[in-house]
């Protein structure tokens, strides 16, 4: 048989519907009650671990579903503008349509830029590596 004061130390003791406080360990070994169980430290631990695990995907979950929300409301008055500004297009009587432009009295001719030529010239080693593949 075990000493039950090492046992202690190893388990943690889990009380369920006890009405009177938990009593403080004594050196020699303690009475269980009969509504309680005995659950291994490392065990118990990993428990608690999980637990935590548990609340920290659920403030996740929460957060992500806040910025989902947000992205909905964006979208969708992001489609309102969409279509707001497509009726102001085809609309040409609403005064906010787009202005038309006036001509000016000379049309502004664009002159394309001088052609730059430029040659390589390459050494004569180079080219005959270029006609003879090796």
């Amino acid at each position: 048989m075990c000493d039950t004061g090492t046992m202690t130390k190893d388990f943690h003791q889990v009380e369920f519907g006890s009405r009177t406080p938990a009593r403080a360990p004594r050196e020699s070994a303690p009475e269980v009650p009969s509504d309680a169980v005995l659950v291994p430290m490392d065990q118990w631990n990993r428990l608690l671990g999980q637990l935590g695990n548990i609340h920290e995907a659920g403030q996740q979950l929460a957060e992500a579903r806040e910025r989902m929300a947000r992205a909905e409301t964006e979208n969708l008055f992001l489609k309102e503008r969409i279509r707001d500004l497509r009726q102001r297009l085809e609309d040409p009587a609403e005064p906010d349509a787009v202005p038309d432009v006036a001509p000016t009295s000379e049309p502004v001719v664009e002159t394309p830029a001088p052609a730059v030529r430029f040659e390589i010239q390459l050494p004569r080693w180079a080219a005959r590596l270029r006609r003879h593949p090796r």
